[in-house]
């Protein structure tokens, strides 16, 4: 998947500190926070730092308690997640404590897990329980993704059959 000027939107960066705190961001390529859309399809997607675990393609994110716009974690029960904010979907793996691209706006470009329970046009929030899943939505609209163009195949909703913005948070 290319990204601004031709970048791989699944590279996993480590941070020259390596700890996950980010006390040296002098070897990353973007600003984290950084926000890029893609010329022709207009999906939009934000240069992040994992924390608390591993994130993977299809994840829901959420931010962290840090609110610093580019601090994001798929863990659902435990750890920085913060449930009342939406940030994204894991568009690739991303090792806890490195740095990596998001998707934020428009038609997802990858499947996505879920609980097996969404039906086409509801609302998603990230699933109370597991890790990066989706759930249908009970939240107030800063918890939410976006919805679902169909119903869900099993544990996932297949590329393309999610549309998002979570530009607004």
């Amino acid at each position: 998947m290319a990204g601004p000027v031709g970048i791989d939107l699944t590279t996993n960066i480590t941070p020259k500190s390596g700890s996950g705190t980010v006390t040296d961001v002098s070897n990353l390529p973007y600003t984290l926070g950084t926000v890029w859309v893609h010329p022709q399809t207009n999906v939009k997607y934000r240069f992040i730092l994992a924390e608390d675990v591993d994130i993977a393609s299809g994840n829901s994110l959420r931010y962290t308690t840090d609110f610093n716009g580019f601090e994001v974690s798929a863990d659902a029960t435990g750890g920085s997640a913060d449930a009342a904010f939406a940030a994204g979907i894991g568009v690739a793996t991303i090792t806890d404590g490195n740095c990596g691209w998001m998707q934020i706006a428009g038609r997802t470009t990858v499947a996505v897990v879920t609980d097996a329970g969404i039906s086409a046009d509801e609302q998603l929030m990230a699933h109370g329980t597991t890790n990066g899943g989706f759930d249908t939505s009970t939240a107030a609209l800063s918890a939410e993704f976006g919805w679902a163009t169909e119903d869900d195949t099993g544990t996932a909703l297949a590329a393309g059959t999610v549309w998002m913005d979570v530009t607004q948070q």
